[in-house]
């Protein structure tokens, strides 16, 4: 039933008023309240039929807008011939808040704004007029709010205070003088809102950040508003005063026009809306109040009164906040996308870090067909190539990692749109599956982009293990997440350990800077809690079982299968161990060091055990102390367990014994078994620990063939071999050296990568006992691409020769040139540069630190101030993350003795600082 519909019952019911009992105003109360009783029934029964949240909303403003409208007549009668023409074209009715935007919930709040132009009527008959409205309003049951203010103060007090601004917003004629309240429309756009666009939506903006942030952070609390937390009601508001303000746009289908949403964004959006509505109407029947806040004990109420079938109250009540969750995540992300379009920037995050800085040092990027401008990454091209190329969908957030970068609005709608492309065969490609393991392979960089994987429906796609958990209500009083917010929220604390210099963060930073296969860490933080979604009791075997499909599908090595499904099925046990089992028993800690058998395990379960926990809100809303004790305690004994003990070096030893006859069966007989034995005995342990399979599998073919062109009667033997493999889905080029030790050899490879113009984002380096050097480097372009052009490899190769057969070869005229490395760069105080050296982690050698902002050449004066410093560089370990360069170099005097002395330590950091301007 509409305005006019609703118009024609009420005058019925007034004429039947007049006629039975005049003009008696106790009288006109029972008839406005029979009819206000007779049709809120009418909408409560559309309700229990099913009828959308949207479209009874503005059905029951209507009600009211009429009922508002017949109160306003009947206040007039009295006064009619007193008062002027004039008069009465002075004064209007409007509705503001939720009335005015024609939406009513049950209980809602009916809010009115008399507004008057004191030139034509006074003050005193604009009280009585106002009385009159109200108190009749009141007496028929509703609850009214109202403000009384003259034109002129409209207008200043909106310029004073932004949130009467916003009211105004939504302000909607009801009855009165319509001229009035035409000029009064006219007045605040040229005197609130022209001019003055950039001041109210800095503050909106900042005023919904302060609002996300007050109601949890996230869609996926345990007990959402639905009003104004993450993807309540007033994030569509929000959206629409936004809008009304920077574009005059009044309404979605407005927004459709000027291309800000995609006409299917604007389905989604209505549909959500609609779904949300009808999830607060059932709130406020259910508690016969306003309510906004769906509390644990009444989801069951409201999802038993909506119908969810399921026997269970839990089971009901998990499909209904799944329904509702999917909800609220499309109306949060779809307006959201929408803002940021509208503002004309990506929300700006409080931190930027070196490598995000250097990179929007150029005010656009073009790779591979995606553009970078302005920190946001949106597609250059035909959109049609997604379809044809579906690689490309994983390419865009592997060029969002790696360039700090946000998916701009068309790339992120377009993606969202996507979902279907991401099919089981494109699972089992080879760039697919290098991509997922390189995009979990950035320390602190994965979190982010998993989470808009997730919200843009792609993350489940790409691991259907992980599909289930999606909006997974958890019943259980130390979780205050569902299960996939919970998750993402796990993959934001290891994140932060990187670089944190906070407790209790940067307490595990040394543990995770020396994880070497940081995607296996990633990777069970992301499945440890998928077996939740099949209701079992203890849900650590079906995840770990998950984690064995995504492990078979990425085609990891067993080992590694091995320690991933170890770590999610024991992602609960050392905290169980920690708090359980007495700590000062020798056996306790001996029977958890014989089940986690070595130390890189030890480091990865401390790890995801602390991850977890940062993901369980309990009831102290924090990490405690008392936690974080226990877990250390365990950590350092077992650690300690496992050095020395013969048990352990027995287990140490089968484990690199057994790697030994898998690389030789990969060989299949193209290396003699003495070549790979020789391979073993003349690497340090943690080179096999670090390395995978398929790496080490190529530096014995690559030192097969540096030992076959010794042979050779042209060769100098000094030709290093060169093995280059591009990997373009990854942006990566991947290059292995091999050759003898000699003076600056690490300084003229690096030399070499930074002449023909490439940047070196890591790197294993490794010098075998024989004095066999294998250096292997993960290298791009400076466009941040794979260095797929013959002409990089040819460049390199024939550089890396003519600096090995001549030892006064110098790079440096090459690498001089500021295209490559002397752009001024802002200075970060997040990373400053360090150097420091550990003389205890190593018997043998000195080992060497060094953080420092990244930037193109870096790698070669760090290795040129070492060779100059006459310090040999044995192994290093070289990682980019987040925008730093992370560097560990073990290092020996030209003598082979470990460098101790002070003097000489000083030495080499004033050589590096001096390398590097500092």
């Amino acid at each position: 039933m509409r305005i006019g519909e609703l118009e024609r019952a009420l005058r019925e019911a007034q004429h039947l008023w007049k006629e039975t009992a005049g003009a008696d105003r106790r009288s006109l109360v029972q008839t406005y309240r029979k009819f206000l009783s007779r049709e809120q029934h009418r909408l409560r029964l559309a309700h229990k039929r099913g009828e959308g949240g949207w479209e009874l909303a503005r059905l029951r403003s209507d009600l009211l807008t009429v009922l508002s409208r017949s109160v306003w007549e009947w206040a007039w009668e009295e006064p009619r011939g007193k008062v002027s023409d004039r008069a009465r074209l002075g004064i209007t009715l409007l509705a503001v808040g939720g009335f005015g935007r024609g939406e009513l919930c049950p209980y809602s709040d009916v809010d009115l704004l008399f507004t008057f132009d004191p030139k034509k009527i006074s003050r005193s008959l604009v009280d009585d007029l106002v009385k009159r409205v109200l108190y009749l309003l009141w007496d028929i049951g509703l609850e009214v709010g109202h403000a009384t203010r003259s034109v002129s103060e409209v207008l200043e007090l909106s310029n004073k205070d932004l949130e009467t601004k916003t009211s105004f917003l939504d302000a909607r004629w009801i009855a009165g003088s319509s001229p009035l309240w035409q000029r009064l429309e006219r007045d605040f756009q040229r005197e609130c809102i022209h001019g003055r666009q950039r001041e109210y939506l800095s503050w909106r903006f900042s005023s919904e950040k302060e609002r996300h942030l007050r109601y949890g952070g996230t869609v996926f609390v345990q007990e959402p508003h639905v009003k104004n937390g993450c993807g309540g009601l007033r994030d569509l508001h929000n959206l629409l005063w936004v809008a009304r303000v920077a574009r005059g746009c009044r309404s979605l289908a407005q927004l459709v026009e000027q291309r800000v949403l995609h006409a299917s964004d604007k389905k989604q959006l209505e549909d959500a809306y609609s779904f949300l509505l009808r999830i607060r109407t059932e709130m406020h029947y259910q508690d016969r109040h306003r309510s906004d806040l769906l509390t644990l004990e009444l989801q069951g109420r409201v999802a038993t009164a909506l119908g969810y079938p399921h026997g269970s109250i839990l089971r009901r009540i998990e499909e209904m906040m799944r329904d509702y969750y999917r909800a609220a995540q499309t109306l949060h992300l779809l307006t959201q996308a929408a803002v940021r379009h509208l503002y004309g920037t990506s929300e700006p995050r409080a931190r930027r870090l070196f490598f995000s800085l250097f990179n929007r040092t150029a005010r656009l990027r073009k790779i591979d067909g995606f553009v970078i401008r302005k920190g946001e990454l949106e597609w250059g091209g035909d959109w049609a190539s997604f379809s044809k190329d579906p690689h490309l969908i994983l390419r865009a957030f592997l060029l969002a990692q790696r360039f700090d970068a946000e998916l701009g609005p068309s790339l992120a709608s377009f993606l969202r749109r996507c979902v279907p492309l991401v099919t089981k065969g494109l699972l089992e490609e080879e760039p697919v599956r290098e991509g997922l393991l390189s995009l979990f392979s950035a320390k602190g960089k994965v979190a982010r982009i998993a989470r808009r994987m997730h919200e843009l429906g792609l993350l489940g796609r790409f691991f259907p293990e992980f599909a289930p958990l999606t909006c997974l209500v958890q019943h259980e009083f130390f979780h205050r997440y569902t299960a996939d917010e919970h998750t993402l929220v796990a993959l934001e604390a290891l994140d932060r350990v990187i670089d944190a210099s906070d407790p209790p963060y940067n307490r595990y930073q040394p543990v995770f800077q020396r994880v070497d296969r940081p995607y296996l860490l990633y990777l069970a933080l992301l499945l440890h809690d998928t077996g939740r979604a099949v209701h079992r009791q203890h849900h650590a075997e079906e995840s770990a079982a998950n984690a064995g499909k995504v492990a078979k599908r990425l085609r990891l090595p067993s080992r590694e299968r091995f320690v991933l499904e170890f770590l999610v099925y024991h992602h609960m046990t050392m905290w169980e161990v920690a708090s359980r089992r007495n700590l000062d028993e020798e056996e306790t800690v001996l029977e958890f060091a014989r089940l986690v058998q070595t130390k890189e395990k030890l480091d990865l379960l401390l790890l995801i055990t602390f991850s977890d926990g940062e993901g369980t809100v309990g009831p102290s809303d924090g990490h405690t102390q008392w936690r974080e004790l226990l877990i250390w305690e365990l950590y350092q004994k077992t650690r300690m367990a496992l050095e020395g003990r013969k048990e352990f070096e027995e287990v140490a030893r089968r484990s690199l014994e057994e790697l030994r006859l898998r690389v030789q069966n990969r060989l299949g007989g193209q290396v003699e078994p003495e070549e790979i034995m020789a391979h073993w005995k003349n690497l340090p342990e943690h080179y096999f620990v670090r390395l995978s399979e398929e790496l080490i599998e190529t530096h014995l073919k690559a030192i097969h063939e540096f030992f076959l062109r010794q042979l050779s009667p042209d060769s100098t033997g000094l030709e290093p071999v060169v093995h280059w493999v591009d990997r373009p889905a990854l942006g990566v080029s991947e290059v292995t050296v091999v050759t003898w030790d000699r003076e600056r050899v690490f300084a003229r490879i690096t030399g070499a990568f930074t002449a023909v113009g490439l940047s070196i984002l890591s790197a294993d380096v490794y010098t075998r006992e024989d004095s066999i050097v294998i250096d292997t480097f993960r290298v791009c372009t400076l466009r941040g691409e794979a260095a797929a052009e013959e002409h990089y490899r040819v460049n390199f190769c024939q550089l890396l020769n003519e600096a090995f057969q001549r030892e006064d070869f110098s790079f440096l005229p090459l690498v001089s040139k500021e295209k490559f490395w002397t752009r001024p760069l802002p200075a970060v105080p997040d990373f400053p540069t360090r150097f420091w050296f550990d003389l205890d982690a190593s018997k043998r050698f000195t080992v060497l630190d060094i953080q420092a902002p990244d930037r193109p050449g870096l790698l070669y004066r760090i290795a040129e101030a070492l060779a100059g410093a006459k310090a040999d560089i044995v192994f290093a370990r070289i990682t980019t993350e987040k925008g730093a360069a992370l560097d560990t170099f073990y290092l020996l005097e030209e003598d082979g003795q470990k460098i101790t002395d002070s003097r000489r330590l000083d030495e080499i950091v004033r050589s590096l600082r001096e390398a590097l301007s500092l």
